[in-house]
């Protein structure tokens, strides 16, 4: 069967003089190279706690992450942790003339029985995260 996007392979729609309509934007891909970037860098990093059986996944690992300067305006807005997927992430500026590097750690927080993250939080495995306990219970975060 064709797994892809109903879409996927049509050209888009073009005006009459030729243009679909869609802009480049390079601040949104700057951006997002530069996270695709890093979370091959933290990836990377996290790889051997689990060959070491330290963590079972990134949701037990807190990250302190050295990011280039250049980058910090990039990332400054965005859940690093909801998007490397871990437990947490601490973005600390680093000089652009050095490799960006991930320093794992195995977190010492209690995981949420419903979205599995290790948070401050949840004072018992099983028990819930702030986040999950409002969706359960109805409440809006703005999330």
């Amino acid at each position: 069967p064709d797994l892809r996007h109903p879409g996927a392979g049509r050209d888009l729609p073009a005006d009459a003089d030729g243009d679909s309509g869609l802009r480049r934007n390079d601040e949104f891909e700057d951006r997002w190279e530069s996270v695709r970037y890093l979370r091959n860098v933290v990836n990377e990093a996290i790889e051997p706690l689990r060959r070491e059986k330290i963590v079972g996944s990134g949701l037990e690992a807190e990250i302190e992450l050295f990011a280039l300067e250049s980058m910090q305006s990039r990332l400054a807005e965005l859940n690093l942790a909801e998007l490397f997927i871990a437990s947490s992430v601490k973005l600390t500026a680093k000089s652009d003339t050095e490799a960006s590097t991930a320093k794992p750690t195995r977190t010492t927080h209690h995981k949420c029985g419903r979205c599995w993250r290790h948070l401050p939080e949840v004072t018992e495995d099983g028990d819930l995260c702030t986040r999950c306990d409002g969706v359960l219970n109805g409440a809006s975060h703005g999330e």
